[in-house]
């Protein structure tokens, strides 16, 4: 007899609370809350680059996709929303067997770790921990650090990390599979936004980290002592969202890592956050409004900045250094920018330093110009003056005494004036750049 009900294919069935444990439904409500905020800060992203329309097309890694969403035009929410369509049937199974063999991979060459580490632990989710790390006092500093696969080059220099990986088994691998699989067919089924708002079918697209994301919620909690102190540098994002709602009893040290200067509606406010270190005060207060829950309120401890820098050379023609920061939200005003500094500092050598959302692509807009270019993600050369458009990188350059033109907020003109201004001592003194790098 033909089924007059609803038919029920794999994607629209609903996990049972009776087949699965509490835990792993636990699993998936917290993944979809930390989905969520990550689509907040696309969709803020959106609408600062000028791409968010009328109605919510949101892809993920926006400042990092921008060149390519600019290219396409009105054009690229359709495809949008045809590579969402075929995600949870096509591209995301592909994606999932990627990723599982790579970790595989990494795993395998891992001595297994029995029981959790001891003492405070410092978590390398953010390629800046780094650098931050030298900003804690040495008293405080975590001694051990954990570092994740898919973040390499994240703990700090003169530290032997410990892979998130370590405690892994077979059986976890093959459970972290499934969560993310299943996650995804969650987030495709109820979206991300608030209750009683409808589906956005590209809501699926912010599961493309499942698979690292569960890896991290499911090891993490056995390498942590209970009672001990977590460190780590996210402030809202989907990694954020998992350090605050860890199943583990642990204090939650929070360190600022740039401007926090949001208004974004988060659908998971932190509620266990214990400090906050911060060198910012009006990121303290941001976080306190508008990041962390109502109830949360946290001990707040003031650090200081410092930042390495590293004497770097100069042509014997140059008389100065100049360093131009790179910013993800405006590539065509950084090129006129450079185009103008290069008329009219023609005895100046200029440096470039792309923003690292980009990553090797973010010189793009800039070849050709015959800038010199800095990569890497810790290397920060010490220059005469620096040109930043509102980078949390400026007041770090601004603490170690370099003059910053914050461009950003200021007519063309006029910063070129001060970066002239700010030049002119350096000609007297060419060697101000390798005295503040010593």
């Amino acid at each position: 007899m033909p089924c007059h009900g609803r038919h029920t294919t794999p994607e629209n069935r609903k996990p049972q609370p009776g087949r699965h444990s509490l835990k792993t439904l636990r699993a998936w409500a917290v993944y979809r809350r930390a989905c969520a905020n990550e689509r907040a800060v696309d969709v803020d992203a959106l609408q600062q680059l000028g791409l968010g329309g009328q109605r919510p097309c949101v892809t993920p890694r926006p400042l990092k996709l921008q060149g390519v969403l600019r290219r396409l035009g009105p054009l690229w929410p359709l495809l949008l929303r045809l590579l969402a369509a075929a995600w949870l049937w096509g591209v995301y199974p592909l994606l999932l067997l990627w990723q599982l063999a790579r970790t595989v991979g990494e795993w395998r060459s891992l001595r297994t770790m029995e029981g959790p580490l001891k003492g405070d632990v410092g978590l390398c989710l953010s390629g800046r921990m780094k650098s931050l790390a030298d900003c804690l006092p040495e008293e405080r500093r975590p001694r051990q650090w954990l570092a994740c696969p898919w973040e390499p080059a994240a703990a700090p220099a003169d530290v032997d990390p410990v892979s998130v990986l370590s405690p892994c088994r077979w059986k976890d691998l093959a459970r972290c599979a499934y969560l993310a699989w299943t996650g995804a067919r969650i987030v495709r089924r109820r979206g991300l936004q608030a209750p009683g708002r409808p589906v956005e079918p590209t809501d699926v697209l912010q599961t493309y980290v499942g698979w690292p994301w569960f890896l991290t919620w499911e090891l993490l909690p056995r390498m942590i002592e209970p009672s001990a102190g977590v460190w780590y540098a996210n402030h809202y994002d989907r990694w954020a969202v998992l350090v605050d709602c860890l199943p583990v009893r642990c204090r939650r040290h929070l360190i600022e890592h740039g401007f926090v200067r949001t208004t974004m509606q988060l659908r998971h406010r932190m509620r266990r956050t214990d400090e906050v270190l911060y060198f910012d005060e009006p990121t303290r207060r941001n976080l306190l409004e508008v990041v962390l829950a109502k109830a949360c309120r946290p001990v707040c401890t003031p650090i200081a900045i410092r930042l390495p820098l590293t004497d770097w050379p100069r042509p014997s023609e140059k008389r100065a250094l100049l360093l131009v920061i790179g910013s993800p939200l405006d590539p065509a005003g950084e090129r006129q920018l450079l185009e103008k500094l290069l008329q009219t500092q023609p005895d100046v050598h200029i440096l470039y330093k792309p923003h690292p959302v980009y990553g090797r692509r973010g010189a793009a807009h800039v070849v050709g110009l015959g800038v010199e270019l800095v990569w890497g993600r810790n290397t920060f050369p010490a220059v005469d003056v620096v040109l930043s458009n509102g980078s949390w990188l400026g007041a770090e350059y601004e603490s170690t005494g370099t003059p910053v033109v914050w461009y950003g907020t200021l007519p063309l003109s006029v910063a070129l004036e001060q970066t002239a201004a700010h030049l002119a001592p350096a000609a007297a003194s060419p060697t101000v750049h390798a005295t503040r790098a010593a």
